[in-house]
């Protein structure tokens, strides 16, 4: 006949097994359910930064499309400032009027390269009248850049030459 425990040993064992039974569960159950709700807050983690760099994307897409508006009408600025295709003689043809409208003699030349048409400018006349030549030229609805411009003379006999380029579209 097998010895009967004694109750201690009843209840060590009793313990042992019940321990054994919860490391078990915490090895078998806890710890892979740990690891694994770690996974997913990692995961969370990144969904939330890709979603809060859409959200900084759409952000900044909005507000590109809101200012789409004012772009377009600041560019048709720049078409206005520069020659079109075909409008070249209707360009020529205002600055030639230029001269007879202020009383002064004007000699113009022009040449177009690489997009912009470069125009040599020599006119002579009234020095006040010429002052109010450059001004209506400075008042045109495109832009003539001048690099340098050379006066000789003065009072009735004063003359003025410059190159004036515009750009083209």
């Amino acid at each position: 006949m097998p010895k009967r425990l004694s109750l201690k040993h009843k209840i060590i064992l009793v313990t042992l097994i019940i321990l054994s039974g919860v490391l078990v569960i915490a090895v078998g159950i806890i710890l892979p359910s740990i690891k694994y709700i770690d996974g997913i807050k990692h995961e969370i983690e990144q969904t939330e930064a890709q979603l809060e760099e859409q959200y900084q994307k759409i952000r900044l897409l909005k507000k590109s499309i809101s200012e789409l508006d004012t772009i377009k009408q600041e560019t048709q600025k720049f078409k206005t400032a520069s020659i079109t295709k075909g409008e070249e003689l209707r360009v020529i043809q205002g600055l030639e009027q230029l001269a007879p409208k202020h009383g002064v003699q004007q000699s113009l030349g022009v040449s177009y390269g690489d997009g912009v048409y470069s125009f040599s400018f020599q006119a002579s006349g009234n020095f006040y009248k010429l002052i109010e030549y450059i001004h209506d030229l400075e008042t045109l609805p495109y832009y003539i850049n001048i690099s340098s411009m050379n006066w000789s003379g003065g009072g009735e006999n004063a003359s003025v030459k410059f190159t004036g380029k515009i750009h083209s579209s």
